[in-house]
């Protein structure tokens, strides 16, 4: 197995543990913690996917390979946090009107046990070279910290008999799970809907030619393509210096991190323009 699978194996196993654990303990710190391991564990999963797909190449069906389904994760990971914090708010409400009865050492033996997983998948991850690995990396980093503060928790409870603090840390947690799936969120709608990642308009001035139709789009966080059709004025202008030109727009694109680049050269004014506008104005 890639170490990278195995990676995602002992953070699915930290989910498993972590679930058990909050269910025995009757504990939302240890379930939150649960609920964000399980966010992350996907997101590892999804990482060493794509990295072993991207690694295959494209396919004449999937052209640019299938890096979308990075996206698609990111979205679904993003509601399972944000409906994982709602339902923790929900139960920490019953809680504090019901009264808390936690146990705190199994809530200490099922944090040390996950914590010691999320170590090892954390181990497994480090060094990644591919950006998509390096955030599954982070995301794993930041799976131990939310661990940390459960068995904090936990040890806080066993020293004090102080049960709402679980209440407490839960909260915490659902305030975290929140502050970092709205953004998740926001981020693949945008790419799903192909908004572009860059000031298409600043784009074009910086380019300084007579330029229409340009289209900028991610595949990915990490993949940005465009698209543009670039006017020519002599219709006898020579290869070589179509070739300047074409060098000269990729360079200024891959300052913008726009490795994918499609440029279509026209002679004079394209007649279509007005129409071209219209039907692709975003």
């Amino acid at each position: 197995m890639h170490r990278y699978g195995a990676a995602a194996a002992f953070a699915w196993a930290a989910v498993l543990v972590g679930i058990v654990g909050a269910v025995l303990s009757r504990s939302l710190a240890v379930l939150g913690d649960a609920v964000h391991g399980l966010v992350d564990a996907g997101g590892i999963t999804i990482a060493a996917l794509v990295h072993s797909l991207v690694t295959r190449g494209v396919t004449s069906t999937y052209t640019y390979g299938l890096h979308r389904a990075e996206v698609l994760a990111a979205m679904f990971n993003s509601v399972t946090l944000i409906a994982g914090s709602a339902y923790i708010v929900t139960e920490a409400i019953n809680k504090l009107v019901s009264g808390v009865d936690v146990d705190p050492v199994l809530m200490a033996i099922s944090s040390t046990v996950v914590l010691a997983l999320n170590v090892v998948a954390v181990l497994l991850l480090h060094g990644g070279t591919t950006l998509n690995i390096r955030a599954a990396y982070l995301h794993a980093l930041s799976d131990l910290g939310v661990t940390l503060a459960a068995l904090a928790g936990a040890i806080s409870i066993m020293l004090t008999g102080v049960k709402y603090l679980d209440v407490v840390i839960a909260l915490a947690i659902s305030a975290y799970l929140v502050k970092m799936g709205i953004p998740i969120l926001r981020t693949s709608i945008g790419i799903a809907l192909d908004k572009s990642p860059v000031d298409v308009e600043g784009l074009r001035r910086e380019l300084g030619l007579r330029v229409h139709d340009l289209h900028v789009w991610a595949l990915c966080p990490d993949i940005k393509v465009a698209s543009l059709h670039v006017e020519v004025e002599d219709p006898n202008t020579p290869m070589s210096k179509l070739e300047d030109l074409r060098r000269y727009i990729s360079e200024k694109l891959e300052r913008h991190g726009i490795c994918h680049v499609t440029i279509q050269f026209e002679l004079g004014k394209c007649v279509a323009e007005h129409d071209h506008e219209e039907e692709h104005k975003h």
